[in-house]
């Protein structure tokens, strides 16, 4: 963690494991199944993905 803090993800070794989107992932894990899926409104959704103004 603290290496990354400083020095970013390229500083990290190389993982064993593929990389995995938790939205796509079929589980049998029953509260993610029930869970309902995060919807944001859209004024709040372009304002988590972009930088902020200065």
């Amino acid at each position: 963690m603290h290496t990354y803090m400083q020095q970013g993800p390229q500083a990290l070794p190389p993982s064993h494991y593929p990389p995995r989107d938790w939205n796509n992932e079929p589980t049998i894990n029953l509260a993610r199944v029930l869970a309902p899926k995060v919807k944001w409104p859209p004024e709040i959704d372009i304002e988590s993905r972009t930088a902020p103004s200065a």
